[in-house]
Order: structure tokens, then sequence, then C-alpha cells
């Protein structure tokens, strides 16, 4: 009977497994972390940036594959929409220089205290083009020559009030040259010295 028959039938249609149609097309995004596709340009991370990657077409979407493992899913754009980013994707906003500059004052102030404090205060009005980069010098020249030699180069620069890029690093290099001598001295020994009469000295005169 035609009715049995439908009903064996969609047993067997209920047991058909779902399947996962994809079309692969390989892209190379750019050097902005973005991949063209028919006219749109989609968002990638942006260490996937000038790296070949491999689009995942689907009905519904695609997948972005680099290095086999997926970077980014994106919906298709609608007509009239030429740049989808994924936020994920955007490189994270730069911090504000007196954000940064602040955050940089601390660490001198850490390892100077209040000497550190001072400089820190010198640069901010005496070097306002490259206070990050004078900074920067203090904890680099901290760590090549050590916090005694850097304290004694701030505290020079400090009372001449002098604040300057590259000059503290010029001063670390000079006074590491100069030789020390050691404060640490031995007893003198004691020598004895055999008496002698100054009468030698006039027979040779004569």
């Amino acid at each position: 009977m035609p009715q049995s028959r439908l009903t064996y039938e969609q047993t067997l249609l209920s047991c058909i497994p779902e399947y996962d149609l994809v079309i692969d097309e390989p892209r190379v995004a750019d050097a902005y972390g973005l991949v063209r596709y028919q006219g749109v340009r989609y968002s990638v991370p942006e260490e996937i940036a000038r790296q070949p990657v491999i689009l995942q077409l689907r009905c519904n979407g695609f997948s972005i594959v680099a290095n086999g493992n997926t970077v980014a899913q994106h919906q298709y754009a609608p007509p009239g929409i030429y740049l989808v980013q994924d936020p994920a994707h955007l490189p994270k906003p730069i911090a504000p220089r007196h954000d940064r500059f602040a955050a940089l004052g601390q660490q001198v102030a850490r390892e100077f205290g209040e000497l550190g404090r001072s400089y820190v205060a010198l640069v901010e009005q005496r070097a306002p083009h490259a206070p990050l980069a004078v900074l920067r010098e203090v904890l680099h020249r901290h760590d090549e020559f050590g916090r005694e030699v850097v304290a004694a180069v701030l505290q020079r620069l400090v009372d001449a009030g002098i604040a300057k890029r590259h000059l503290l690093s010029q001063l670390c290099y000079r006074r590491r040259r100069i030789p020390r001598l050691s404060r640490r001295f031995g007893r003198i020994p004691v020598v004895a010295v055999e008496q002698r009469s100054l009468s030698v000295y006039d027979q040779v005169a004569i």
C-alpha cells in the first residue's frame, strides 16, 4: 500500500546523517589583517597579517583557517558593505602617553626613592618631547650598571637641573671607565733600614 510504503521511506530518510558542505578557497591576508572575498574585506587577527589562509565557504557564512586552525568566522556581508571587522581582531588601543609616563615614573621612584621622584618631575618639566624615552633610559642603565652608578649620575643631573636624552647614558659609561681606588688598606709593613754615618758623603765630595 502507498501509505505503508511512505511510512517506511520516512523512517529511512530520518536516518540520513548530517554533512557539512564546504568549499575551500586560498587567500593571503594583507598587511592590515584583512582577507578579500567577492569585493569585501574581512578581518583576521593581526598576527595573521601577510600569511596565507584558507576560506572555508558554507551556505550561511565562512571560516578563515591559518596553519590548520580556525582564526576567524564571518557572515557574508550584505550589499553595500565592503568592510567587515570583528572587534576582537582590532589592535589593542595604545595607552595615553601620560598614563605610560606615570607608570614609568613609578618604576623610577621605586628604584631610586625621593631622588627618582625628583628626576621624574625634572623630566616632565625639561623633556616634554621625549619623556618616555628618558625614563626608560634610567631603567635600562639601572639594569646595566646597577643602582649606585645610576643614582650618582641622577644626583648630578637633578642638581644641575638637566634632563636630556642620552646624557645619562654617556655619564654612566664615563663614570664606569674611571678607575676607583680600593678603600681597604692593609697595614704598612715595618722595614728595618741600616743606619749609616753621613760622613761617607763628605768624603765623596772631597
